[in-house]
Formats: structure tokens, C-alpha cells, sequence
């Protein structure tokens, strides 16, 4: 028989009523009844309890079979470690040994085909408590069974196939197979590895956990400094936004980290390796630390952390004359690129920080950015004639405009604190008249165009293997785009016949759909966000809007949105965009190699002399990327 008591608060009830509580007095319950307390009962008040919140609860099976997982998987470890301990010297992990295959849960033996890259299933939870020892020595992701060893051969091979073209500065030479790379440079073997996983985003993850682990272990703790650990962490920092960041600190760290094993190596003094002769591998390490630290500079707006040196031209020049590999052609371009940014952020130290135009320097650049222009001019020219010919490579080419771009962005930005100077730019390199702020405008939406055009003619595989900076690419023209745009209907909206009387308000509105029309800034959006989902696969399998990707693509969402509803404010009409046959956009890309030649508005008469202040102001808040 159950127990009962006199009198008992229900345990989903608060134990003070609303009235004691709002008059902060102590409750007690009445002694013949449950449901009033003596105070309420004494002053003939209403006594409500209120319903306590409920806690939600898993389910106890759910708690078990994570237990039981959890079990499974630190005994899983613990048994790789034993079969690593136990391995002889002459194993399958040694090079020119056999490889075993490996065998499934019921014993029996997998094939020896190679496995797609998005089917190599997801690496177990790793407990480091219950795995191998603090230090590298320990099994890797092989012995650990997160892949197979003809899973690394076939990554390996797909990066020196795909990957090392658009980042010539990590080689790989054709001895370097997987066996070679776990027994001599393992990290190394860990970051390629895991580059290319980009269609296994959660395996890709687990990697890249691993590397940053290492990282913090070896490089900190340990306070390593290797080779293996240099090129490590080049070919991680290139592709770090395959590896579900947050934000943009981890990548100035590891540019940092980088500038700092290479000196502590010294490698930017000449590294010499044990046959007393001049290492490639080293050259193009430095040449990879100093391209890293200029593009981590300008997209991130921090100081450079490598000073150009002599043997950076030097080393860049050798490889163009004599190349080792293949790839090695495409490091003097790179470089003379990345040496122009370097001069120009030293010449004028608050082009790092677009906004930052408070200085006599940024006074100064508005005269000096021409000759810089000339500069770039001729380096375009350079690199086309040292191609001999050859198709100029898709990141070469964006990087060119890339450049162009932020030139003439800092000196925008410094003409809005000194409009005495304002515009002083000619409407070619070397002549021409100085272009006024309308056709300013649309130069800047072709150049800009031009970016949007590459990024959607690049083939898909190509897209999936280019360097971080593709994000920086994309985002900063986008947003440039957009506000170049809003200048133009600013202007057309706030025009006048020269009478006084405000024009035709249905004229302007015509005026202004031709400019959207022109633009296709919504078509070219859509397009691009469906290029990147088709280039990364399916998002919603192990990519969350937290992951870099996930955050391009939701930055799009919000460029579209608040383009339309911009154009909605300015022009107070709804303008759609048109959609008609064959809209796309039209090819120009060869105006980038063939001079800084002016691309004509649409055929209609823009007017006027002058944008309003405000626009001008408003479309250069960009600190371009």
C-alpha cells in the first residue's frame, strides 16, 4: 500500500505562489489544504502556483548507445595501437613493402580498388586519453583505420594532379608515395591528404581537428621546427577554408607560424640540405611563407608579416629559367604579383586598411597610384610575354584584377577625405581624359563583371582546388558591384533638366531598369551560388552554415537581398530584373591583356556633372578584400 501524506506540493509546481512571490514573503502551505498557502488563506487572496519548466530529458536508450559507442570506439584504438606496436621492421609501412589489404568487420578482405573520395566513411571519435601517446610517433590515420592505404595514394595523386598547379610552392616529386610520405614527412602526409576530402566534409573535419592538434602539440608544445612541418602547414593555411573554420584568426596565426618556422630553419638566408647543395624545396617554401603573408595581409587588412628579401626574386626568377617540375613556371608570376602588393602597402602603409585615409601618405597616393597603375600595366604585359604565348592561367588573370581594383579603391577612399584631389585617374594607363564620377561608375561595374565572368567560366574542378583567396575574389566584387549600382540610380533618381522642374519620374524609372538590365546582378548571384553548390556537392551532408562555405553562400543570400531592396528604396519602384534569352553574361576577358581600354556605358544619356556626396561616400565604405 502506498504512503500518502497530509499534504504534499506537486513536484511540477513552484513552491512559492504568485502573490507570496511578488510580495517577497515567505509562502507556507495551508494545513487543510493543498492548493492555498496561509498567507493568501489569512488576507483572502487568489494563491496560484505556476507550472514549474520542464527539463527535456533524452532517452535513456540514446545515453546507452552512446556509452556503448564510446566504448567501441577507444577499444578500436587501443587495439591499432597494439598492431602498431607489434609491427616488425619490413612491414607493409615501409616503402617498397606490399600493401594489405585491409579487411572488413566480418573478416573479410576488401577489394584493392580504389574508393571514391566520398566514400571513405567518417573517422571514428578519437579520445586522446585513451590514444596514443603525446608525441607524433604514434599510429597515423592509417594504422588508426580512418582511411586505407590505397586511399592515400589515390588523394595524393588527385592533389599533385589538381591541387599543387594553383599552389606550385609544395611539390611532390614522383618517389613521394604515400608509404614515403608517412615514413618521412607524416605531417606533410596528413595535410595532403586531407585537402582534397572536400567531398567528405565530415571526414574532412576529423582531419583537420588532427592537423591543428599536431600543430599545437609539435609546433608549441614541443616547439618543432622541420621542413615537414613548413610544408604542412603551407598546404593547410592555402586550403584552410575546406576545413569548417570560424572566422579568419586561424589563418594570420598559421601565416605567422609559417614566417616563423622558415626563419627559424633559416631558410630566407639560403637553406642548404645535408649534400651541402640548395634546396628547391626550401626555395619554394619561402617563396610559399611570402605569398601567404602578402594575400593574408590584404585580405584580412593586417600588417605583412615577411619582409621582401633579395632571394625572393632571385629564387623566382630560377625557377622560371630552369624549372625542376611543371609547376614551377608558375611561380615567377605569382611572385612578381605578390612583390607589387608588397611595394604598394610599403609605399603607402594604410592601403592595408582601406578606410584608414587620415594620413599625408593616403594624400600623397592619389597622385602616385597612376604610376602604380603603369606599373601593373607593364607587369601584365610581362607576364604575358614571358607565357610565350601559353594561355595565361584563370588565378593569374583574377589575381591581375584583383590588384587593379584595390588600387583604384584606396585612391577612391582617399579622394572622399581630400575631394581637391578627387578623380584624378585617366580614363587609360598613359592618356586620356580624366573620367568624371558616372563613367568612374561604370568602370568599376566592368571591372567587376570581368572578376564575376572568370569565377563563372571556371571549370568546376578547377573551383574546387583553388586557394582561399577565390572567397576574397568573389565577396569583394559582389559587394563593389552592388554599391557601383546603387550609385548610378542615386544619380539618375536625383536628376533634373537643368529648369528646375523634376523630370518625368516614368523616364527615370526606364532609365533605371536599363541599368539593372545591364548589370544582371540577381542572374549573375543565382548563377554563381549554384556553381558552388554543384562544385562542393550536396551541402546539407555534413556542411552547416558555420563552415566557410556555408557562410560564401550565405553572404550571397544577403548581397541579393539587400541589393533588391535597396533598389526598391532609391528608385521607390519595384524594378524586376528582365530575364531574356541568352542572358548571360557577355565574355571580355580579353581586355584584361590587352590594355586598361574604357568600356562604354548602355546607349542612353546619363547626365550631370556631379554624383551626390553621399553616394560617392557610401558606395567607398567597402574595405575591399
Amino acid at each position: 500500500m502506498e504512503k500518502t501524506t497530509n499534504f504534499t506540493v506537486s513536484p511540477l509546481k513552484r513552491r512559492a505562489c504568485v502573490a507570496c512571490t511578488t510580495a517577497k514573503s515567505k509562502c507556507s502551505p495551508h494545513f487543510t489544504s493543498q492548493t492555498v498557502c496561509e498567507r493568501c488563506s489569512r488576507l483572502g487572496k487568489q494563491c496560484v502556483f505556476l507550472d514549474l519548466p520542464e527539463r527535456r530529458r533524452r532517452p535513456q536508450s540514446a545515453r546507452q548507445v552512446e556509452a556503448l559507442a564510446d566504448k567501441v570506439d577507444r577499444l578500436s584504438t587501443e587495439i591499432a595501437i597494439l598492431k602498431h606496436q607489434n609491427n616488425k621492421p619490413g612491414s607493409a609501412s615501409l616503402p617498397g613493402a606490399p600493401i594489405t589489404a585491409v579487411g572488413d568487420a566480418n573478416g573479410a578482405v576488401s577489394s584493392t580498388v580504389l574508393q571514391p573520395v566520398n566514400a571513405i566513411p567518417a573517422a571514428p571519435d578519437l579520445d586522446t586519453r585513451f590514444g596514443y601517446p603525446l608525441n607524433h610517433e604514434g599510429p597515423d590515420i592509417v594504422d588508426r583505420g580512418w582511411i586505407t592505404v590505397d586511399d592515400a595514394e589515390y588523394l595524393i595523386a588527385t592533389f599533385k594532379e589538381t591541387f599543387v598547379p594553383r599552389f606550385p610552392f609544395v611539390t611532390l616529386g614522383s618517389n613521394e608515395c604515400a608509404a614515403y610520405l608517412r615514413k618521412h614527412s607524416p605531417f606533410l602526409f596528413l595535410c595532403i591528404v586531407a585537402v582534397p576530402l572536400y567531398t567528405n566534409p565530415l571526414l574532412q573535419q576529423r582531419l583537420g581537428e588532427e592537423i591543428r592538434r599536431q600543430v599545437s602539440l609539435r609546433l608549441i608544445f614541443n616547439t618543432e621546427r622541420s621542413m615537414d612541418l613548413l610544408r604542412g602547414l603551407l598546404v593547410y593555411s592555402a586550403w584552410y577554408h575546406h576545413f569548417a573554420h570560424q572566422g579568419h584568426g586561424q589563418l594570420f596565426m598559421l601565416s605567422q607560424l609559417s614566417v616563423t618556422v622558415a626563419y627559424d630553419l633559416g631558410l630566407p638566408e639560403g637553406y642548404i640540405n645535408k649534400a651541402g647543395v640548395i634546396d628547391d624545396n626550401g626555395k619554394r617554401a619561402v617563396l610559399g611563407v611570402f605569398w601567404l603573408a602578402v594575400i593574408v595581409s590584404r585580405v584580412l587588412q593586417k600588417p605583412i608579416g615577411m619582409r621582401h628579401i633579395k632571394v625572393i626574386d632571385d629564387w623566382s626568377l630560377g625557377f622560371a629559367v630552369g624549372p625542376e617540375r611543371a609547376t614551377d613556371t608558375a611561380i615567377q608570376p605569382m611572385m612578381l604579383l605578390q612583390s607589387f602588393a608588397y611595394r604598394f602597402i610599403e609605399t603607402f602603409p594604410s592601403a592595408i586598411k582601406v578606410g584608414d585615409v587620415h594620413s599625408e601618405e593616403s594624400r600623397l597616393s592619389i597622385h602616385a597610384t597612376s604610376p602604380f597603375l603603369l606599373q601593373l600595366e607593364n607587369l601584365k604585359e610581362k607576364i604575358k610575354g614571358d607565357g610565350a604565348g601559353l594561355a595565361i592561367p584563370n588565378y593569374i588573370e583574377l589575381e591581375v584584377l584583383h590588384l587593379e581594383g584595390w588600387l583604384l579603391e584606396t585612391t577612391l577612399a582617399a579622394s572622399r577625405v581630400y575631394p581637391e584631389t578627387a578623380f584624378a585617374i585617366p580614363g587609360t594607363i598613359t592618356s586620356g581624359p580624366v573620367l568624371d564620377e558616372t563613367q568612374f561608375l561604370w568602370r568599376k561595374i566592368r571591372k567587376n563583371q570581368l572578376v564575376l565572368q572568370h569565377l563563372l567560366q571556371m571549370p568546376l574542378e578547377e573551383m574546387c582546388c583553388m586557394p582561399f583567396i577565390i572567397y576574397s575574389w568573389l565577396c569583394g566584387s559582389l559587394t563593389l558591384l552592388e554599391r557601383a549600382v546603387w550609385g548610378l540610380l542615386r544619380e539618375i533618381m536625383d536628376r533634373d533638366d537643368g529648369s528646375g522642374a523634376a523630370q518625368d519620374a516614368g523616364w527615370k524609372i526606364s532609365e533605371a531598369q536599363i541599368v539593372i538590365d545591364e548589370v544582371k546582378y540577381l542572374t549573375t548571384t543565382d548563377a554563381l551560388s549554384k556553381k558552388f553548390e554543384t562544385a562542393y556537392g550536396n551541402l546539407k551532408d555534413g556542411v552547416d552554415d558555420g563552415s566557410e562555405l556555408g557562410r560564401l553562400l550565405h553572404h550571397i543570400r544577403m548581397l541579393r537581398r539587400s541589393y533588391h531592396r535597396q533598389v526598391q528604396k532609391i528608385t521607390g519602384a519595384s524594378i524586376v530584373e528582365t530575364k531574356t534569352p541568352g542572358h548571360e553574361l557577355t565574355s571580355q576577358l580579353t581586355q584584361i591583356w590587352g590594355g586598361n581600354s574604357e568600356l562604354a556605358p548602355p546607349d542612353f544619356d546619363v547626365g550631370g556633372d556631379d554624383l551626390d556626396v553621399g553616394v560617392w561616400t557610401s558606395m567607398n565604405d567597402f574595405l575591399f578584400l
